[in-house]
């Protein structure tokens, strides 16, 4: 017999449910297996709960100490081209990402680090985005 596949939805536009199914082995059945919700952060809620699991993250991986406070708030993150997309379980973050749309303004975080690279990138035209603060809980 066929392994299942999980195969990955997201439906981060409409906040649909993410979902992961499992399509199985001669059946057109889907089985959902658990109900992580995603979107974008909107109140308060969302973005203490994605800055303060990255702090915690960050202190437990040893990037950070405890005492540097609750919340990793950087820069970029107040940044109006920076979004932040957060997964919810039962109304609790427990991962986020976020998104920094490049900009005149502000350009990208990695700019700092790689300006030529960045320079390459709108030389040629492209649009681009920087993903970073990539957290998840490590209880999930």
């Amino acid at each position: 017999m066929t392994e299942p596949r999980i195969v990955p939805y997201t439906g981060i536009a409409n906040r649909t449910p993410l979902r992961r199914v499992s399509r199985l082995a001669g059946t057109n059945g889907v089985i959902p297996i658990d109900k992580t919700e995603t979107q974008l952060a909107r109140d308060r809620a969302d973005f203490t709960g994605a800055f303060r699991l990255l702090q915690r993250r960050y202190a437990e991986t040893g990037l950070a100490k405890p005492e540097d406070g609750d919340l990793r708030v950087l820069p970029f993150h107040l940044w109006s081209q920076t979004q932040i997309i957060v997964a919810k379980r039962r109304g609790r973050v427990i991962a986020s990402i976020s998104v920094t749309r490049d900009s005149q303004a502000n350009g990208v975080p990695m700019e700092s680090t790689y300006p030529d690279v960045v320079k390459i990138l709108r030389q040629r035209g492209h649009t681009f985005a920087e993903l970073s603060s990539l957290t998840v809980d490590a209880r999930h």
